[in-house]
């Protein structure tokens, strides 16, 4: 009886070493500091008619991903300018997405 108990000891003993390997702290580097922000990624400058229609689909499928949508009366533009400074590039828009996304917005915006 021992004996057959001594051959589940390394099954056993391999079991905890796995269960303890993958529950441990994975070490992952940090940024303890930094100087300034890094520049947002830089889009060609292209010359695109702005599609009020393609803003809306373009803003209600790109920002819905991440948080609900406010109404674009709910800001007036210079509020939202600075708004969607921040979160195109957050929702990684390219640039045509981008002039679309802001005639919309702005066009629609608290007068």
């Amino acid at each position: 009886m021992i004996y057959q108990n001594l051959k589940k000891l390394p099954i056993i003993f391999l079991f905890g070493l796995l269960v303890f390997v993958s529950c441990s702290k994975k070490t992952i580097p940090t940024i303890t500091e930094r100087s300034s922000d890094p520049p947002p990624p830089v889009s060609p400058v292209i010359n695109v008619k702005p599609d009020l229609d393609a803003g809306k689909t373009i803003f209600a499928n790109q920002c819905s991903r991440c948080h609900g949508l406010p109404e674009p009366n709910k800001y007036n533009t210079q509020r939202w300018e600075s708004i969607l400074k921040i979160m195109i590039p957050r929702a990684r828009l390219d640039r045509v997405q981008e002039v679309h996304v802001k005639a919309y917005i702005l066009a629609n915006a608290a007068k």
